[in-house]
């Protein structure tokens, strides 16, 4: 599963679908995520695509090791659909 955080205008999602990737994409802007949910209708459909209203923010807690080229954060999900 390909996680694109921040759709935007949907060439990164539409890249990952066309490559037969699952996609969970997040848009905070409201106007943006309903043209994704529009364009890619039937991704959504089928089930490859979930799209989201949302954003994420980071919490106080970032964990990064760039030797291994690992990172992890804690994030609070606020879904508005």
């Amino acid at each position: 599963m390909i996680f694109d955080v921040g759709m935007h205008d949907g060439t990164d999602t539409a890249s990952y679908l066309s490559r037969g990737y699952a996609v969970l994409a997040i848009e905070a802007d409201p106007s943006l995520a309903s043209a994704g949910v529009e364009r890619f209708d039937d991704a959504i459909s089928r089930g490859q695509l979930q799209a989201r209203q949302t954003y994420l923010r980071l919490r106080d807690r970032f964990f990064a090791n760039t030797e291994a080229k690992t990172y992890a954060f804690w994030y609070d999900w606020h879904a508005t659909y």
